[in-house]
């Protein structure tokens, strides 16, 4: 029985090797190994149970292979024992049956004889026993000195391991920067198909915008010639329809496309009737059609102003035309009639100083600011650009003006909503240091200057 429990104690030992394996194993299992297409943490737990086995099978094949003794001791020493434990009962049965009978005790002490030999006999395998469980002892000493070989060499492996999991991750590393770098080079690439698409753009463009410049020039060689031919016309004084002549204005709101055609052809009708009393003074009443326009121009006039929203249409020369003319081309602007200028708004400002200026030039400074107001108004896209301003506001300003005794400012301000419509009603302010030092007082509304 002892032999088995020493089987076990040795297993039990392995065990422990085992554990130390399952180090291994976790080792092996971090560096991601499979086999027998196991998932890679049951492959760490395989290897770490074979290596502890391995250890401990190994361990017992090489005791019992050098030490017969061990072998005898391991498997024979329960039967040895009880021998000796029989001895020792037939002995003590001896001593008790000598005091029964004389004859038991020439028997006794022949058996006493045989159980001295026995004992000597036991005795003696006593202390064979005694020696193979020296030997055993050796056995283990040796065994744990080969554990602690097996337990460094384990270490030298779990060492290994930690060498190999940094290679990897080295390697690892430089996979990223090659990964990184890759997606750099792939961005570059891409940058420079961006720079070169931009670059035929650029060209594509420029040839474009050579084509249009052409274009342009083919056209500003045109006007020039018409240019000439209206200049000699003028200075020959026998123009009397110029280029962009407003034949006829109206502020219009219609929401169909009946009423449109109504209001269309009474503006066209009106404008006819320009045109006919310029180039034909004093022939008929003006109802002979003049002026022609496409028809798919009053169409599309037609269609946009039936919308419902507030349009301001005029009609226009398309031409300088002399007295006599049989036809007049004419063409048609059409604007939404929106807020262009908000109360309060500057729209011109000039510097002044009083002190060092005679009132004249102060006037030439007042119209110029009205002509720049004019022409601010223009540009923004108001179609009745005069400006509504009360002469004898203008005149209580300018007096107010040359009497001033230091430098200012003087703005043109509008002084409510005005629409692309027009007119444009405006007031003068004076300012020194952002201050408004005076000012006009303009009307609702009053003749135009």
């Amino acid at each position: 029985m002892a032999g088995y429990l020493l089987i076990v104690s040795i297993l039990l030992l392995g065990g422990v090797i085992a554990t130390v394996g399952d180090r291994l194993g976790y080792k092996v299992g971090k560096a991601r190994l499979s086999l027998f297409n196991m998932r890679p943490r049951n492959t760490a737990v395989l290897i770490t149970i074979l290596t502890g086995g391995f250890i401990s099978a190994s361990t017992l094949g090489i005791l019992f292979a050098v030490s017969d003794p061990l072998r005898t001791g391991v498997f024979e020493l329960e039967e040895i024992q009880q021998k000796l434990a029989d001895s020792r009962e037939a002995l003590q049965e001896s001593l008790l049956n000598k005091e029964k009978t004389e004859a038991d005790l020439a028997e006794a002490l022949r058996n006493k004889k045989n159980i001295e030999a026995e004992r000597n006999q036991a005795q003696r395998d006593r202390l064979v026993a005694q020696t193979q469980l020296d030997e055993i002892n050796r056995s283990l000493k040796a065994a744990k000195k080969q554990e602690l070989v097996t337990a460094a060499k384990l270490q030298a492996e779990e060492d290994r391991a930690d060498r190999l999991r940094l290679e990897i991750e080295r390697i690892e590393a430089e996979q990223q920067k090659l990964i990184i770098q890759r997606d750099q080079v792939r961005r570059q690439i891409v940058e420079r198909d961006r720079e070169v698409q931009r670059q035929e753009t650029i060209i594509a463009e420029g040839k474009t915008k050579v084509s249009d410049l052409e274009a342009q020039q083919e056209f500003l060689d045109t006007a020039i010639v018409e240019l000439e031919a209206d200049l000699r016309l003028l200075r020959e004084k026998r123009v009397v329809l110029t280029r962009g002549e407003v034949l006829a204005a109206q502020l219009l709101q219609v929401n169909d496309v009946m009423t449109a055609e109504q209001v269309v052809d009474t503006l066209l009708r009106q404008a006819n009737q320009t045109a006919h009393r310029k180039t034909r003074p004093g022939t008929g009443d003006g109802s002979e059609v003049v002026i022609q326009i496409p028809q798919a121009e009053v169409t599309r006039l037609i269609q946009r102003l039936s919308d419902g929203q507030p349009y301001v249409v005029r009609v226009l020369s398309a031409g300088n035309y002399i007295t006599g003319e049989i036809q007049v081309l004419v063409f048609v602007d059409v604007s939404l009639n929106k807020i262009i200028f908000q109360p309060g708004e500057v729209i011109a400002s000039t510097a002044a100083d009083p002190t060092s200026i005679t009132g004249t030039e102060l006037r030439e400074r007042i119209n110029l600011l009205l002509s720049a107001s004019q022409f601010r108004a223009r540009q923004s896209g108001i179609v009745n650009d005069n400006i509504e301003f009360p002469i004898e506001h203008l005149v209580n300003f300018l007096d107010q003006l040359v009497r001033y005794d230091r430098p200012l400012t003087i703005q043109a301000v509008v002084i409510e909503p005005t629409y692309t419509a027009g007119p444009l009603r405006l007031e003068f302010l004076a300012i020194d240091n952002e201050q408004i030092i005076f000012r006009s007082r303009p009307l609702t509304s009053v003749p135009g200057v």
